[in-house]
């Protein structure tokens, strides 16, 4: 399950309003990894928000992966926390 969280943390696509849900075959377990959610956000250090507005940020987002085991139907479910700088707007 790391593995498929990792494969999304480095789609920047992930990071939009429009992220969706992925799924995948890893090592033989059907994993799926929700559309990631952003938490909350910081205005980056050194700025301010009288920058029109523009002033980057940290966003804090969370990511929930689900694998199955097909032959026993056995689920486990795993949630990982992400912080990443982007420009303003993008934590809604």
């Amino acid at each position: 399950m790391q593995e498929a969280i990792e494969q999304e943390v480095t789609n920047p696509t992930v990071f939009t309003m429009a992220a969706v849900a992925m799924t995948a075959t890893i090592n033989g377990f059907d994993v799926t990894v929700s559309a990631p959610g952003c938490k909350y956000y910081t205005v980056a250090g050194g700025y301010t928000r009288t920058h029109a507005n523009i002033a980057p940020e940290f966003t804090y987002w969370d990511f929930n992966a689900t694998a199955t085991d097909g032959l026993s139907g056995a689920r486990v479910t795993i949630n990982q926390g992400v912080k990443i700088p982007l420009p303003a707007g993008n934590c809604a």
